[in-house]
């Protein structure tokens, strides 16, 4: 899959960061609230932004469904049923999937046909892929904008710090052994790594992944659709 990355693609990586980053704040901090039906205006500003240059189908049903998933949204501040929570973490994502395929699916096709379900996933398989692509094309990206000579150097440079590794074990083996100060100083380095903090990372990963989610699912449904309007032009 070949993938030419533009100025609008950026902003939309960018606007996708921070609803992986308000994701991250709404979902993981305490009980969810009012902060559910937040996120959700905020990801459908940033889709309608995505799509505003293509037309929708099934219009009335989409906004239905839409209005379903704001007012499961608004529950969670209104009821704090146990039973009712659990299932609105998993009915309300799924609502907002079928919704997204089914108002840019094609216009002759049957959203409450059996066949749906598979052009779902099909959109999904698609988005994981997309990713795949689009983080390649920016691998191609970096390596076209860097010189060959300083690929060459960095290459070498890797080479032997894979290559020192080993050395540099046998060599603080030996010292540790016959210096019991230098032994307490190499034995205070895995301190230095406390500082990293583990729950800023993890929160980073799950960023990262609802960013990559929004952004390779919104990309491949607008594309598709983009793709159908040219062909209806031409």
């Amino acid at each position: 899959m070949e993938i030419n990355v533009n100025k609008k693609d950026w902003l939309f990586l960018g606007l996708c960061l921070l609803l992986g980053i308000l994701a991250e704040e709404s979902f993981f901090r305490g009980l969810i609230g009012i902060s559910y039906l937040v996120f959700v205006m905020a990801f459908y500003v940033v889709f309608f932004w995505r799509c505003r240059t293509i037309s929708f189908s099934h219009q009335r049903f989409g906004y239905l469904v839409v209005i379903c998933i704001w007012l499961l949204s608004a529950g969670y501040v209104l009821n704090e049923n146990i039973l009712f929570y659990i299932l609105n973490i998993i009915g309300i994502p799924a609502l907002v999937i079928f919704h997204l395929v089914a108002v840019t699916s094609p216009k002759n096709f049957r959203w409450n046909q059996f066949a749906f379900i598979p052009y779902i996933f099909s959109r999904l398989l698609n988005a994981i892929k997309y990713n795949i692509a689009f983080t390649a094309s920016l691998g191609k990206l970096a390596k076209r904008g860097a010189d060959d000579n300083k690929l060459l150097v960095w290459k070498k440079i890797l080479i032997g710090v894979v290559i020192s590794f080993p050395v540099l074990a046998v060599v603080l083996r030996l010292l540790t052994t016959a210096d019991r100060q230098f032994a307490l100083m190499v034995g205070g380095i895995p301190d230095l790594f406390r500082i990293v903090d583990a729950e800023g990372v993890m929160r980073l990963i799950v960023v990262l992944i609802y960013m990559a989610a929004f952004f390779g699912l919104m990309q491949v449904l607008y594309i598709k659709q983009m793709k159908v309007m040219k062909l209806q032009d031409w």
